[in-house]
């Protein structure tokens, strides 16, 4: 119902939400005559069907008029002045004393006070047959309306199905005079929007937090304290958008639980593949489900290292056919791998005819000089995959290893195209020496000290030397590996026999000795006892001076 416009309006910019009339439809003739002011009856429901929001003004030709319920209120207030400023997050609307706020569609967010009744509601009947006191509409605000569902203005709110559009109007009336009504503000457009950047940038940021080591329940606090918020804002009379962020919140978080989810997996694949090729398949998922523990980036720790040489090979691969040298050596390595793997080691590298082992990488691994130990004794199985083409020719293969235990530092080394899992430290280096130090005592198991002293109960072991490997300024003592502990008894004589000229030679007596070693190595076959008999006679001829009983390696 036309009524009086709204006297002043400004309007930051060009606003195109605010609702345009196409017409207007009077009172009848007798209303109209009766007032000069009035407003329009229109409502807007939600998709849903329900009655939340309705306009405060609409826009029409040149005009902005206001809805019944501001009208009323405005003529209860003595028609104080009513005018409008149309903004781009809000609408705001000023009557005398109040100040109101609506969206920037002039819509405003009705505070129902309940379902129907929860106003004073009087008959009309009751008033024109004076059964109403004077007193009881003295000074109120009164809505003459229809409540019968004959008349279609019934309408769906969220506490009554079927609620009178007239109790609607003064529902929304009440709400202006006491201030009650649900509003938004510039502020809070602002923080939703700051809350949603939040969300995309932020949430994506501490998303690793959020998912592995929340489990999403940050997530799941995040919505609740949202929800808390939201309620603790509407109680206050203000009203913000639940939804939205929480929309943002879930595409963001979905999106980057795929993203997450698809990095995961492209790792676990390259961790698998650049893995598998050194170490046991079966302890490849256990890498991957804790690369904590992997210490790919580096990670200083104590392990085992072991060098392996398949001895003389180089020489007789000379006379072979490059094929066969080429399958004879894969051959061999196609039959050492598993005994690597089976004993929790990890392949480093080839090295032609030779390998590099490591033991407690890269998974730690307590036992890992016992279990480079056993794998060395197993190692000479390997040589049986080509042994019988070599003895046709008369050529005796052996593996000479070397194994040192230390702190060494361990994980990926290389650059962006090529990296390569590896051990950093003298104390791996040391076993290099280790292996070479074979061919100068005639053994093919030398240990150093720090993993004889891990294993000495557990294998049996033969003290061999003192010496100052080659590039190493402080002499270690090194042993020889010789079996696993139940098999003492049968290397007891001669680690008897072997340590008693070992005590002469370093106490200096080089003849005593020589002859004790010789015994030796007759008794026993021992191709060490018979180098060090000879190295007796060469000191005993020339002793040195200051002797210490300490060996200087002469070569690598």
């Amino acid at each position: 119902i036309a009524g009086t416009a709204i006297s002043q309006v400004t309007k930051e910019e060009e606003n195109h939400c605010i609702i345009e009339a196409e017409g207007l439809r009077s009172n009848i003739p007798e209303l109209a005559a009766a007032s000069t002011a009035g407003g329009f009856l229109n409502f807007v429901p939600n998709q849903d069907g329900i009655l939340r929001f309705t306009p405060l003004l609409i826009h029409y030709e040149h005009s902005y008029l206001p809805s019944l319920g501001l009208a009323a209120v405005q003529r209860f207030n003595d028609d104080a002045p009513l005018s409008a400023k149309i903004r781009t997050a809000c609408t705001e609307i000023k009557l005398g004393e109040h100040h109101y706020i609506a969206d920037q569609s002039g819509m405003a967010w009705i505070n129902y006070y309940g379902d129907k009744s929860s106003v004073p509601m009087i008959r009309a009947s009751d008033v024109l047959h004076g059964n109403v006191a004077k007193e009881a509409l003295q000074g109120k605000l009164v809505f003459l309306g229809v409540t019968s569902s004959g008349m279609h203005d019934l309408h769906a709110t969220p506490y009554e199905a079927m609620m009178p559009g007239v109790e609607v109007h003064a529902q929304l009336a009440l709400n202006l005079l006491n201030d009650d009504l649900i509003y938004r503000t510039d502020t809070i457009f602002w923080i939703e929007l700051l809350i949603i950047l939040v969300i995309g940038l932020g949430y994506g940021l501490w998303f690793p937090i959020a998912i592995k080591r929340s489990y999403g329940l940050i997530t799941l606090v995040f919505i609740g304290i949202w929800f808390f918020v939201g309620y603790g804002l509407f109680v206050q009379g203000l009203w913000l958008h639940i939804v939205l962020p929480l929309m943002q919140l879930m595409f963001t978080f979905a999106a980057l639980l795929a993203l997450n989810f698809s990095i995961s997996q492209y790792k676990r694949q390259q961790l698998r593949h650049t893995f598998s090729q050194f170490i046991d398949p079966s302890i490849v998922d256990e890498a991957i489900d804790n690369p904590e523990k992997i210490g790919l980036t580096g990670d200083k720790r104590e392990i085992s290292v072991m060098f392996l040489d398949v001895a003389g090979f180089t020489q007789l691969s000379e006379a072979l056919d490059p094929h066969d040298v080429v399958r004879y050596i894969n051959m061999f390595f196609h039959a050492a791998t598993p005994i690597v793997f089976e004993h929790h080691g990890c392949i480093d590298r080839l090295t032609g005819d030779g390998l590099v082992e490591l033991f407690g990488a890269p998974l730690p691994d307590a036992q890992h000089a016992r279990h480079a130990c056993q794998a060395a004794l197993a190692m000479e199985q390997a040589l049986d995959a080509i042994r019988e083409h070599f003895d046709e020719g008369g050529h005796q293969l052996h593996v000479r290893i070397g194994i040192n235990t230390g702190e060494m530092v361990v994980g990926n080394v290389g650059s962006i195209q090529r990296l390569h899992y590896t051990f950093m430290g003298d104390s791996g280096n040391a076993a290099a020496r280790l292996e070479s130090l074979n061919k100068q005592y005639g053994t093919n198991r030398m240990i150093g000290q720090r993993t004889f002293e891990l294993v000495k109960d557990e294998f049996v072991c033969r003290e061999i030397d003192c010496v100052v490997l080659v590039g190493k300024s402080e002499a270690i003592h090194v042993y020889e590996l010789l079996g696993d502990s139940r098999q003492t008894a049968q290397f007891e004589p001669l680690l008897t026999a072997y340590a008693e000229a070992l005590d002469l030679y370093r106490a200096g007596d080089f003849l005593l000795a020589s002859e004790k070693f010789s015994m030796c190595a007759k008794q026993f076959d021992d191709e060490a006892s018979r180098i060090m008999s000879l190295r007796c006679v060469r000191l005993d001829k020339h002793p040195p001076k200051d002797w210490r009983g300490i060996w200087i390696a002469e070569a690598k």
